[in-house]
């Protein structure tokens, strides 16, 4: 180990911190050169009391972690060391966030990355060479006097209320503090890319709360893992300097803020005054939805980019259920930065390499001058511009595009993207997965529970759960993703560009469509509509989106549709019985459309007695209660006419009642099996007779669609 390496480290330390910024450096060379490469930012950090994280392989007898790099937000570093041979773009991008002013991110490629790149590394090796601020070293790490760095002076001094670094950041401690102080259900969403000090603003707000009231007041935090939370709890400190920090609660005399993991807080329920959530894009929607329902004042911040999901999308997913719950919540972007300075160099690089910062075109199409194309991944690789528009409607339109994705769309060699494109404009972005005709090796690992095959998501899943003995001999196109522009959805481009899928596959061979996606009712009409039929639904809700999983698939030959049929029959069945009990939860508006899918063969049949019991419930001669098994069975074919339903109004003695929000009611009573005071609570009843007298007329309503 030199010496002089580490002297060049405390200076070019030294020197970025004064700057503001951070800087990646990238060491390759023999495993000797960065293994001492690594020894000397050892010495360096424990010499200068600095943090270091290993990520990826041990190397120099460090301690490495490669776990779950999500456990990593919310702290900080003064340097990361990246060695990971597979190279996971979603930790690198992470990663980068969690480094401090003056610090650096150390990349070391692999052996097998120097010398046979793929495209993703071949084009991020492109990234290094073309960024003058990247500090490069083939050999070793330079000794002091390799580099001459002129040294600006420091200034850090803050005139704005409470200490804030950016007119941004106050105004996000001023809206923290109104939701604690102001109307309740007014969330506030908080939203940023690192370094824009979220995590610091609520801290600061929380540390003024408990300085400054008068009354008791307990203030919730609640994040993925208590590390994540580590920079709110010292800024808190910070403000009330004389409370006192135990275990998971920080107290000033009557007044305290705990952390709380998300399972403990929606378990225990505790009483407080404000709920503060950070990092809340890497908590699972629903859970989220559970906290909207359950506290008055609550608000959540998130990172913009850098994990699993672009917060782009989970704002924009998150964003229905707010608009539904709490239709005057707030929400906020922090643009200004303040760990690091404008255009820091680590960011940027960040932001470029990982095509975090495109941003899709305003395109404007005349009908009938579109094409699907299938992309080269050389070119994706090579052009920029046409990579940055994929990705772009990519990241737009999908929550949990990440990445990762990016990887995979440049060297999984079974990953194919279609495109639809207006001359030299991207209208529509779709990745398919080609799936199947696994070899009998690979087969036999999948039947002895001994390995999970990559690209075969499709055949594992319909062997393992649907029993499909023979799924690995198909071959399945999944549609992994499909997107369209912003604004030209809705005008049939991401119907056309499926088709046109369609036809590809049917020249390939294919010999079923597939797809996998988090259920919602306006993605399973499209997918309905394309023909598409329901194979499966998930037991666990997807942990991004909150919303049960869905197998869909579409017979390309007509050879394959008694397997299909037969698929298709099992999840039919299958559905009813998970409707009351494990999918109780499920939105009726799903549960409708699904059932709007099902083949009308498959459907129980409606026996005479069934439908005597509905007519002298409807003509007065009977009651709910007593026809409630036959009004459950005579909705499920009454599904044709509860499409043409409207927003009419139907008439009660209790008042006027939007007859499709009434449909709804009647779903989470007959097929949910939700109790009679769950439904007077939701539709704001006045008891068990009114809640009666809505359901009998909606069943009136929808019974005159039929006659």
């Amino acid at each position: 180990m030199s010496e002089k390496s580490v002297t060049w480290l405390e200076r070019w330390h030294h020197f970025l911190k004064l700057k503001n910024e951070r800087r990646l450096v990238v060491v390759t060379g023999e495993s000797k050169t960065q293994s001492d490469a690594v020894q000397a930012i050892s010495h360096f950090c424990q010499h200068q009391g600095k943090s270091m994280l290993l990520w990826g392989s041990a190397i120099a007898d460090l301690k490495s972690i490669n776990l779950n790099f999500r456990h990593q937000l919310g702290r900080e570093y003064d340097v990361v060391v990246f060695n990971d041979e597979q190279f996971h773009a979603d930790a690198f991008a992470a990663l980068s966030g969690t480094i401090k002013a003056g610090g650096f991110l150390v990349w070391l490629p692999s052996e097998t990355q120097q010398k046979s790149p793929d495209l993703f590394i071949q084009r991020l090796n492109r990234q290094v060479s073309a960024d003058a601020e990247v500090l490069y070293f083939a050999k070793k790490l330079p000794d002091s006097e390799s580099h001459e760095l002129n040294f600006p002076t420091e200034n850090t001094s803050s005139t704005l209320d409470f200490n804030a670094r950016t007119q941004d950041q106050l105004a996000a401690i001023n809206a923290i503090l109104k939701v604690a102080q102001g109307r309740a259900h007014r969330p506030l969403v908080l939203t940023a890319d690192r370094g824009r000090g979220k995590s610091t603003a609520l801290g600061i707000a929380a540390g003024h709360l408990i300085k400054h009231s008068t009354e008791p007041f307990k203030i919730a935090v609640c994040a993925p893992v208590r590390e994540s939370v580590a920079v709110f709890f010292n800024s808190a400190i910070n403000e009330c300097t004389d409370s006192e920090l135990k275990n998971n609660t920080l107290s000033f005399g009557d007044n305290s803020v705990e952390f709380f993991p998300i399972d403990k807080l929606l378990h225990e329920q505790p009483d407080v005054n404000l709920l503060l959530v950070d990092e809340a894009a890497a908590i699972p929607l629903y859970l989220l939805n559970r906290l909207v329902q359950s506290y008055p004042r609550i608000v959540f911040s998130t990172t913009q980019h850098g994990y699993e999901g672009a917060g782009r999308g989970f704002a924009t997913k998150f964003r229905k259920t707010l608009e539904k719950l709490t239709p005057n919540y707030r929400k906020l972007h922090l643009e200004q930065a303040i760990r690091w300075r404008e255009g820091d160099p680590l960011e940027r690089f960040t932001f470029s390499a990982f095509v975090l910062n495109a941003s899709e075109r305003d395109v404007r199409l005349p009908k009938g001058q579109f094409h699907v194309h299938l992309l080269n991944k050389n070119e994706l690789s090579e052009d920029e511009g046409l990579l940055e528009q994929v990705f772009a409607i990519l990241v737009s339109s999908h929550y949990q595009t990440s990445p990762s994705d990016l990887k995979l769309i440049l060297t999984n060699p079974q990953a194919k993207v279609f495109v639809v494109k207006q001359e030299m404009a991207i209208l529509a972005v779709s990745l398919v997965i080609e799936e199947g005709l696994a070899n009998d090796s690979e087969i036999s690992l999948v039947q002895q529970h001994k390995r999970q095959l990559k690209n075969q998501f499709i055949p594992q899943y319909l062997y393992r759960h649907c029993a499909v003995e023979r799924a690995f001999e198909y071959k399945f196109w999944r549609v992994s993703r499909i997107a369209v522009c912003q604004n030209m959805q809705s005008q049939g481009i991401g119907s056309y560009l499926l088709n046109r899928i369609e036809d590809k596959a049917k020249q390939h061979g294919v010999d079923f469509l597939a797809t996998s996606f988090a259920a919602s009712a306006l993605v399973v009409s499209f997918w309905h509509k394309a023909g598409f039929v329901m194979t499966d639904l998930g037991l666990n809700k997807d942990k991004a989106s909150g919303e049960y999983s869905a197998v869909l698939l579409k017979a390309i030959s007509n050879n394959h549709s008694e397997l299909l049929d037969s698929l298709h029959f099992q999840a039919v069945r299958s559905f009813w019985y998970k409707l009351s009990t494990t999918h109780s939860d499920i939105e009726p508006e799903l549960a409708f459309e699904l059932v709007c899918g099902f083949s009308e063969r498959f459907l129980p049949a409606l026996e005479l007695i069934d439908e005597t019991n509905v007519a002298r419930l409807l003509s007065g001669q009977a009651q709910l209660a007593q026809s409630a098994f036959s009004i459950q069975l005579w909705l499920k074919h009454q599904m044709k006419n509860a499409q043409t339903l409207s927003a009419q109004t139907i008439k009660t003695e209790f008042g006027l009642y939007q007859l499709p929000q009434a449909f709804y009611l009647l779903l989470r009573k007959y097929w949910l099996c939700h109790s009679d005071a769950s439904l007077i609570q939701e539709a704001k009843l006045t008891g068990v007779k009114q809640l009666n007298s809505l359901l009998l007329a909606t069943l009136q309503a929808l019974d005159s669609k039929n006659t």
